[in-house]
Order: C-alpha cells, then structure tokens, then sequence
C-alpha cells in the first residue's frame, strides 16, 4: 500500500520519526530547498505498514501527528487523497486491503 503524506511544515515530518506504532515505518526522502522562491517546499513522507498493524491505532497515530498543520497536510493512500480524520483513514486503508486481496 502507498501511503504519502506531503506538508510544508517540517515539525510534522519531524513528529512521524518517532513513537511509530509496530509495523509501521517512515521514510522520510531527502529535502532539496529552493533559496528565493515564494512557493512554500512540498515535503514528503512514505509511511509503510505491515499487513497485520491494527488499523485503527495507525489511524489514531497519524491524525495525532499531523495535527499541528492538519490543513496543510494531505494524505494519499493508492493516489486517493484522504482527510485526515481516523475513521477515514480506516475505512480508506481496509478497502485498499480488501481490494489489494481480490488482485
């Protein structure tokens, strides 16, 4: 499952380093700033999880740590753009789960 959460606030990529729920992991991509350009750096975060994490204390954890810029935060899950709200984040990554199963 792809899970990519892109920010412009470092203090959120910051806070997904640490207190990872088991299996659940973060790869956080180098940073390449642009000196001088009003356009704020997009930055990125690759969450991986395992297929057997309890979904709804992954899902608690990221809204947890997303909410210090809950509204310049998006969360795609496969391409689809997610609010970060717990209960949809489970019912968005239990249907990639089924779906992902039925391939």
């Amino acid at each position: 499952m792809n899970i990519i959460i892109a920010t412009n606030h470092p203090l959120v990529l910051h806070g997904l380093r640490s207190g990872q729920p088991l299996g659940v992991s973060v790869n956080i991509p180098p940073v390449i700033e642009h000196r001088g350009i009003s356009v704020p750096d997009i930055l990125e975060a690759i969450v991986h999880i395992a297929r057997d994490v309890d979904i709804g204390l992954f899902a608690a954890w990221l809204v947890k740590k997303t909410e210090i810029d809950k509204h310049g935060t998006k969360l795609h899950i496969n391409r689809i753009e997610v609010d970060l709200e717990q209960g949809e984040i489970i019912r968005v990554v239990t249907e990639q789960i089924h779906q992902s199963r039925e391939d």
